[in-house]
């Protein structure tokens, strides 16, 4: 019987791990040949990637007002990436690649450094709606999260492990740094606050040795110094250059406005309720926010027609996760799950009290660590004979199988296969030839679109009208143009 048994656990095993390599096969395709059609893929990701790889000339497509700050002040590292797939391939669909290696990495990160089993790790992670959506577009939300989950996860071992933080360890904690601060912004406080956590294992552990010689000391003090500018090259580089941190948004410092060319954005609110961030913050986290501003799971989180997004973590798969957390700390109140639950509280507080945090694909790191978290616990934690029936990564496993599917079903499973959507078919859809066809070699062009279809004017540049080359930015007057040839778009694409 117990033969059986073991077969048959054996057999579920199998089976779970071709179930997730199934899934990341047909979405590494779907990443590879589905070209990314979300607003702001094509807004601004896209031609930024572009024009860091020189795919096309900067003077050959000009940023107008609204976008050309955000290239001169915003962490650009993930646009840096798409633009070395897009480099090497010829093919702008492969920009999706950037988030789904991001992914494919963190799997191989828990499965080495956590003992977590590849298809654990795969189907829980891509339980998650906001994950499974994120994974194949050309968006530097996920694979910024990713950083940043590295970062909480290789900081929680630091302190879980009674071990010397290792070279290893130290690469870790700085490139996923690195990544996180400048890929996005928003992450350069919560990375200050992990590295200070980080900082303090390092002292403890490591540092008070090297400083016993004066000569390891200085050595070491330099390459913390050196590291920091390195982590934290993109805001430093925004005060040296634009006086200001965090440019183009508005900051105040002591009352004084700093240089800056917008303003943050409008916060996320529910009409009728005048709810603090952090209130609004778990209404979305839970989903609890009323229809429609919240209405399903999109690229965004909640419905794209509402300009508020909300949702994305799917509110039952957070409570179970949260219930699943303290039911392990309950049964096994050890170092790791006392530090797992700190982890979580400081983790809360510190999200709750960002700038549009109710917008959960900004900090996506926050589910992924609480999942990440919960996997560790149950693959490593000693239970029970009685507990461990239950408690094992082949029930997770399950479980997080069960839970996929339901957002698969939602969804129709449009995040998970592919439609080999081609550029090309895209391209066709969306561009107006009557217009093209007014465009001559060494024209400068402004074009004349509707502001809600401006992701459109990259297609119009010249990096798609091979051998052409010629210089296009886009303006609704004879002054915005300012002498350039004034072409406004007839037919506008769906």
């Amino acid at each position: 019987m117990s033969g059986n048994k073991i077969y048959y656990g054996r057999a579920l095993d199998y089976c779970l791990l071709f179930i997730a390599g199934a899934l990341l096969l047909s979405m590494g395709l779907k990443a590879v040949f589905d070209i990314d059609r979300n607003f702001d893929s094509w807004a601004y990701h896209l031609p930024f990637a572009a024009k860091l790889w020189g795919i096309i000339p900067g003077e050959a497509y000009l940023l107008d007002g609204y976008w050309q700050p955000r290239f001169d002040g915003f962490g650009l590292l993930g646009e840096f990436f798409q633009g070395f797939f897009w480099f090497i391939s010829g093919r702008p669909e492969t920009t999706n690649l950037v988030a789904y290696f991001s992914l494919l990495i963190y799997f191989l990160f828990l499965k080495k450094y956590f003992k977590i089993p590849l298809h654990l790790s795969v189907l829980g992670l891509l339980a998650i709606p906001l994950v499974q959506i994120h994974a194949t577009v050309s968006y530097v939300d996920l694979p910024s999260s990713i950083a940043m989950a590295v970062l909480i996860m290789t900081t929680y071992r630091s302190y879980v492990s009674s071990e010397p933080i290792t070279t290893a360890d130290l690469i870790i904690l700085f490139v996923s740094a690195a990544i996180a601060a400048n890929m996005r912004l928003q992450f350069v406080p919560i990375v200050f606050v992990v590295l200070c956590f980080t900082g303090y294992q390092l002292w403890i552990k490591s540092a008070k040795v090297y400083f016993e010689s004066d000569r390891n000391g200085w050595l070491l003090f330099f390459s913390v110094a050196l590291a920091l500018l390195v982590i934290f090259a993109t805001p430093i580089k925004n005060l040296f250059l634009h006086g200001n941190p965090v440019y183009p948004v508005v900051v105040k410092i002591a009352g004084i406005e700093l240089n800056h060319r917008e303003l943050p954005p409008l916060e996320p609110r529910i009409p009728g309720n005048d709810l603090a961030r952090p209130i609004l913050w778990l209404y979305s986290l839970f989903e609890t926010i009323p229809k429609p501003y919240f209405n399903g799971w999109s690229i965004g989180g909640g419905q794209e027609t509402v300009g508020d997004q909300f949702g994305g973590y799917f509110g039952a798969y957070v409570i179970l996760n949260i219930l699943l957390l303290l039911g392990l700390s309950y049964l096994n109140w050890a170092k790791e799950t006392k530090l797992a639950i700190i982890a979580m509280v400081l983790m809360s507080v510190v999200v709750a009290l960002m700038p549009s945090s109710p917008r959960l694909r900004y900090y996506m790191f926050w589910m992924i660590v609480l999942v990440s978290l919960n996997f560790y616990l149950i693959c490593n934690l000693a239970f029970s004979v009685a507990q461990a029936r239950f408690l094992n990564s082949r029930n997770a496993g399950l479980i997080s199988a069960s839970v996929l599917s339901w957002v698969i079903i939602v969804t129709q499973g449009v995040y998970v296969r592919p439609y080999f959507y081609s550029f090309e078919e895209y391209y066709k859809k969306h561009v107006d030839f009557v217009l093209l066809k007014q465009i001559q070699d060494g024209d400068k062009v402004c074009v004349k679109i509707p502001r809600e279809h401006e992701h459109w004017l990259f297609l119009y540049s010249s990096v798609f009208q091979r051998p052409l080359q010629y210089a296009i930015k886009s303006g609704s007057t004879a002054e915005d143009c300012n002498g350039w040839k004034m072409l406004e778009e007839v037919k506008v694409g769906s």
